[in-house]
């Protein structure tokens, strides 16, 4: 099976779309089947929003909430032992509202609209007679569906990135599936599975107008979906400047080409010279338009402002930030919690679990390490293939970190699900890392073993921690 994976035998592209799609849908299930009521982060809010959604047809403010509906979720939480899992007591009366429920009601977003939220709306209503789990369900076999499909587009977008390397592509899209934290994640109703799919497609597209030339259909598709991840959930801002160092990186490679006629280099002055308006125009109708259903942009917003007008004030944070070591903690949860953290970041796995999945990502660095050092030896381009889906890992990455930095409420947002819009990107690079390791004829068997490695780490997350926690109550 090995020699076969590494030669390609396995790597038929319709063939392995759909063995991963049924092996994630079946993955994902499990999680969400074994995940109880409302221990997700923020399932609740998301929840309401799409049921209200689905009942009312246009985009909610707070007076649009239905008392009806906060009773029914207050009783489930109460018959699912929800205060239990995070360490509370549930009150001994019942709150007639989500907003005197002790810790869930804090979580609302009936101000924030997600794209992610019509897709549960069309969906949930269907099943609304058969009560308000039955609806839950069905919106969490949305988010597994979801979940499949990055799975699948991981995949592909390996096979671009590489097309001679089967290895890296079911090596990539199997650290997707068998990653906890993300199955985890995809078996909740949220605002991130979709902002998922569409940043991989845009992603995809990237990769693809860089390898091919880039077409007007490929142009509405990574526009569209850029578009569409933002209006989904503002994880995918680093898509914006993907595509702004994209377009002026391809106009400049188009301009400098020597077989292109003077005419052609003309166009393509033409167009370094438009794209950078063009972006910002666009950039800010589509933040506008955001802004206008979304009342986070707003917060976000103000809280720099107030931050970073004051330089003393912004100043003494820094210091305190790195001389206290929380901007290191800060990455050491958001790490932590990229691998598996289950509830509402409460369920952590034990400290000695973390060796196996920290210890591949440091032989992941030190791969890419040592192929940079071979090719460059070779004098060979040592990342050429993968310099747009380093950007967008790295960009992704970068903006969490400005985050932490600009604002101190901006720690409290560390936690790895905010980089798995760009999760596809960061498993081919992954992969590709451990790869280097191998010479190609033997990729097959490093892909096996990482099979073997991330198995046996999801199965621990699974039934070691999370199935004991959540169902200790007996």
């Amino acid at each position: 099976m090995a020699a076969r994976l590494a030669s390609g035998g396995l790597a038929w592209p319709r063939l392995a779309g759909v063995w991963l799609f049924l092996l994630a849908l079946a993955h994902g299930s499990l999680y969400a089947a074994l995940t109880p009521p409302w221990q997700a982060p923020d399932e609740i809010a998301h929840f309401e929003y799409a049921w209200l959604l689905g009942r009312l047809r246009h985009p909610l403010w707070i007076e649009n909430a239905s008392p009806d509906l906060e009773r029914g979720i207050i009783q489930s939480l109460y018959a699912f032992h929800a205060w239990d899992y995070v360490g509370l007591t549930a009150p001994a009366v019942p709150p007639e509202r989500l907003a005197d429920a002790p810790f869930y009601g804090l979580s609302r977003t009936l101000t924030r609209f997600s794209l992610s939220y019509v897709l549960y709306a069309a969906v949930g209503p269907a099943f609304g007679g058969a009560g308000l789990l039955a609806e839950l369900y069905a919106m969490r076999a949305v988010s597994v569906v979801l979940g499949a499909l990055v799975v699948v587009l991981t995949y592909h977008l390996a096979r671009l990135a590489q097309p001679d390397s089967p290895a890296l592509a079911w090596g990539s899209a199997l650290f997707v599936l068998l990653l906890p934290q993300h199955a985890y994640l995809a078996g909740a109703v949220s605002d991130a599975p979709l902002a998922e799919v569409l940043a991989t497609v845009c992603v995809y597209g990237v990769v693809r107008a860089g390898r091919y030339g880039l077409t007007w259909p490929w142009l509405a598709v990574i526009s569209l979906s850029a578009v569409g991840a933002l209006a989904a959930k503002t994880t995918a801002l680093f898509l914006v400047p993907l595509l702004a160092l994209s377009a002026l990186g391809g106009a400049r490679h188009w301009y400098q080409a020597p077989s292109r006629t003077a005419a052609e280099r003309r166009r393509a002055a033409w167009a370094v010279g438009l794209s950078a308006p063009a972006l910002a125009v666009g950039g800010w109708f589509t933040l506008a338009w955001i802004n206008r259903l979304s009342s986070q942009l707003v917060n976000v917003t103000l809280t720099l402002i107030e931050t970073l007008g004051h330089p003393s004030a912004w100043a003494a944070y820094l210091r305190q930030l790195f001389s206290s070591g929380a901007f290191t903690a800060a990455w050491a949860q958001t790490l932590e919690s990229a691998w598996a953290y289950f509830g509402w970041m409460v369920v952590r796995l034990p400290p000695a679990w973390l060796l196996l999945p920290n210890a591949l990502l440091v032989l992941a660095l030190a791969g890419w390490a040592w192929r940079w050092a071979a090719r460059r030896a070779q004098g060979q381009a040592p990342t050429r293939p993968y310099a747009p889906l380093a950007l967008a890992a790295g960009l992704a990455g970068l903006i969490l970190s400005a985050w932490f930095l600009t604002a101190p409420v901006g720690l409290g947002y560390s936690q790895g699900r905010y980089l798995f819009a760009a999760i596809a990107p960061l498993a081919v690079l992954l992969t590709a890392g451990w790869l280097s390791w191998r010479p190609a004829r033997e990729h097959g068997f490093v892909v096996l073993a990482l099979l073997a490695a991330w198995m046996t780490f999801d199965a621990a997350a699974l039934f070691g921690v999370l199935v004991p926690y959540f169902y200790r109550l007996g």
